[in-house]
C-alpha cells in the first residue's frame, strides 16, 4: 500500500476537512444569525487544526512524491491536481449564488453576485485571485483560498529544489526553513500578523509554514514513530494551546497536528486501523468538500429557519452530500488529465515552465499593486 493510499491519510483528510466546515458553521451563524456562543466557545481553533492538518499531510506526500519524479512532471501533476477542480467550483459557486440570488430578492444579503466574486469594486486585476499566487486580496471568491497560496507556493518551492537536483537534500533544507521561521518569528514576532493574506516576499516566513516541515520531517522519521508515543506528544503540545501565550503558538499548533497526524499513520503502517469506508471516501471527497463548503453554508443558512445545532448539522451534512457528487467528478478528471499529459512527457515541461513564469509574474505584479 503506497502513502498516498493509506487510510491513515485519507482519514486525516475527511476529519480535517469536517472541522474547517464546523468552523465556518460557526462564523456564518454569527454573522447571519448574531448566534456567537459557538464561536466564542470554539474561536478559530477548529479551523487551524483543519488547515494544519492538510498542510502536514501535504508536506508528508510531496517529500514522498517529489523524488520519484522529475521536477516538471512533478509539478504538472500538483497543478492539474488543483487548478482544474478549483475554477469549476468558482464557475459553479458563481452560477449557484446568482440563481439564490434572483430567487431571494430583496433578501439576498450575504449572497455575493458573480460580477463581486471575480471582479472585487470592478477591478479586472482581481482576476489574478484565480491565479492562487500569493497575492495580498481581502476576499476570495469562495471565502477559503488563503490556505491554497501555501499549497501552491511550497509546490513551487519543491519544484525549484527538484530541479537543481537537491531533493535529496529536502530533509536539511526544511530544517533549515524552519530554524529560519523561529528566528523570524522571536526577533520580528509583528511578521506573523496577517498571514491569511501573505505576498510573495512574506509567504514563506509565516509559522504556519512548519506544518509542511513537521509533514516533511515526518515522513523522513516514518519507521521510528511509535503510534502511542507520538498520540501522547501530540497531547501534551496541543492541550495548553492558549493556556500559555508565546511567539511559538502557531509552531507549537503544527508540531502537535503532526505528533497526531504520524501516530495515526504508524496505527496504520502496523495494521491497528480499523477500516472505516466511508470516512476512506471522504478523504478522497475532502478537496471539494474544502472548495465547496462555504457556499453551501451560505446558501443553505438563507432557506433556513432552524436552531443552531441544526445549521450547523445541515452545513455539514449538505457540503458533504454536495462533495460526494463533486469529489468523485475532481478525482475523475485527475486521474484522466493525468493520463493525457504523461502520454507527451514535452507538455510536462511546457506547463511546469508555464505555471512558474505565470505565478512569478503575478506575484510581482502583486508586490507593485501593493507598493
Amino acid at each position: 500500500c503506497s502513502n498516498m493510499n493509506l487510510n491513515s491519510i485519507q482519514y486525516v483528510r475527511a476529519i480535517a476537512a469536517l472541522l474547517v466546515v464546523f468552523y465556518h458553521g460557526t462564523v456564518y451563524v454569527s454573522r447571519m444569525f448574531g448566534d456567537t456562543a459557538l464561536f466564542d466557545t470554539f474561536g478559530g481553533y477548529p479551523g487551524s487544526l483543519g488547515v494544519v492538518a492538510f498542510f502536514v499531510i501535504s508536506g508528508y506526500l510531496m517529500a514522498d512524491i517529489s523524488p520519484k519524479y522529475s521536477a516538471s512532471t512533478f509539478l504538472t501533476h500538483r497543478v492539474i491536481r488543483i487548478y482544474p477542480a478549483y475554477l469549476f467550483c468558482v464557475i459553479l459557486a458563481g452560477i449557484y449564488f446568482a440563481v439564490l440570488w434572483q430567487a431571494l430578492r430583496p433578501d439576498a444579503g450575504f449572497i455575493p453576485n458573480f460580477k463581486s466574486m471575480l471582479l472585487t469594486g470592478a477591478d479586472p486585476l482581481a482576476l489574478l485571485r484565480l491565479t492562487l499566487v500569493p497575492i495580498v486580496f481581502n476576499d476570495y471568491p469562495l471565502g477559503i483560498e488563503w490556505t491554497l497560496l501555501y499549497e501552491t507556493t511550497f509546490y513551487v518551492i519543491i519544484f525549484a529544489v527538484s530541479l537543481v537536483g537537491a531533493i535529496k537534500y529536502l530533509l536539511p533544507l526544511a530544517l533549515g526553513w524552519l530554524a529560519l521561521l523561529m528566528v523570524v518569528t522571536m526577533f520580528y514576532p509583528l511578521t506573523q500578523i496577517g498571514y491569511t493574506s501573505p505576498s510573495l516576499l512574506t509567504v514563506l516566513l509565516f509559522g504556519i509554514n512548519s506544518a509542511f516541515i513537521f509533514g516533511i520531517v515526518g515522513r523522513h522519521i516514518q519507521h521510528w514513530v511509535r503510534p502511542y508515543p507520538a498520540f501522547l506528544l501530540g497531547v501534551l503540545l496541543l492541550a495548553p494551546m492558549g493556556a500559555f501565550p508565546h511567539p511559538y503558538t502557531t509552531i507549537q499548533l503544527c508540531a502537535g497536528t503532526a505528533s497526531l497526524v504520524l501516530g495515526l499513520i504508524a496505527l496504520d503502517r502496523d495494521g491497528r486501523l480499523p477500516e472505516m469506508p466511508l470516512l476512506r471516501a471522504l478523504g478522497g471527497w475532502s478537496y471539494a468538500l474544502y472548495l465547496i463548503h462555504v457556499p453551501v453554508t451560505i446558501g443553505l443558512f438563507k432557506v433556513m429557519e432552524a436552531p443552531t445545532a441544526v445549521l450547523i448539522a445541515s452545513a455539514l451534512v449538505g457540503s458533504v452530500l454536495v462533495s460526494s457528487l463533486l469529489g468523485w467528478l475532481d478525482l475523475t478528471a485527475y486521474q484522466f488529465l493525468k493520463r493525457g499529459t504523461d502520454r507527451h512527457k514535452v507538455i510536462h515541461k511546457v506547463l511546469a515552465g508555464s505555471f512558474v513564469a505565470i505565478f512569478l509574474a503575478a506575484g510581482i505584479i502583486g508586490l507593485r499593486l501593493q507598493g
